[in-house]
């Protein structure tokens, strides 16, 4: 009778495990971002300006990120900042997103995270979405550059990055 009981528990404990993972595997097959609400961080940007430089500059919360992004960024303590650096200078410059945050994370490693063990398509998928998105680190002359820098939570810098934007020697 014992040996009964415990087979039952142990085919219980079984059950339960394939179905998280099975949930597991099929969440990872699910990549379904939605921008449309980007409208709603872009409008409450901050706005700093030096001579030649303006920048826009704002913090998505928890809840901007998952639609925006169509993931839970801040569940891995990510936090994308949205940058529009408008150059109007006659010189390329260029951003480095390390010198908001030392800790920030590439595209790829923002996208890793939840990255399903069989999920080629969608792994593909987010790796092209959260790369697209980056903020490119030239800022040509005469140019707006838009897009976002992903940081540690608690370590990214909000404020307009005019010192971290540097000439580039040529």
């Amino acid at each position: 009778m014992k040996t009964s009981r415990l087979y039952k528990i142990l085919a219980a404990a079984i059950l339960i495990c394939a179905v998280a993972m099975a949930m597991s595997f099929l969440n990872s097959l699910r990549f379904n971002p939605d921008p449309s609400g980007d409208v709603n961080f872009i409008a409450r940007a901050q706005q700093k300006s030096v001579p030649g430089i303006k920048v826009n500059i704002s913090a998505l919360g928890a809840r901007e990120s998952q639609q925006s992004f169509g993931e839970d960024l801040a569940k891995y303590n990510i936090q994308p900042v949205w940058l529009s650096i408008e150059n109007e200078t006659d010189e390329q410059l260029f951003f480095l997103p390390i010198t908001m945050d030392p800790d920030y994370y590439s595209p790829h490693e923002v996208s890793y995270r939840f990255h399903g063990a069989l999920s080629f398509a969608a792994n593909r998928a987010r790796d092209e979405f959260f790369l697209k998105r980056q903020i490119a680190s030239i800022l040509p002359p005469h140019l707006t550059t838009t897009g976002f820098m992903y940081g540690a939570k608690s370590k990214v810098s909000k404020r307009c990055p005019f010192q971290k934007l540097q000439r580039a020697h040529t």
